[in-house]
């Protein structure tokens, strides 16, 4: 298995656990992941992306997928 890690913003301990991931990206990154269909917001050199009850474990492999070929 390959190994894979995205530089994620944010506290991990459970007071400050949302449904927003933030990863540490440019805009370049906003774009793509855009154009790839993935709903993301830039602020302050963060992607944020919404992780919601309706997201499917695809669409989270979609996005690690597309993170990977990036």
């Amino acid at each position: 298995m390959d190994s894979f890690a995205i530089d994620v913003s944010g506290s991990f301990d459970n007071e400050n656990r949302c449904n927003i991931i933030g990863i540490k990206g440019d805009a370049h990154l906003a774009k793509y992941l855009t154009h790839k269909g993935i709903v993301v917001k830039m602020r302050n050199n963060i992607i944020r992306i919404g992780i919601h009850f309706y997201t499917t474990e695809g669409d989270i492999d979609r996005l690690i997928n597309f993170l990977k070929l990036y």
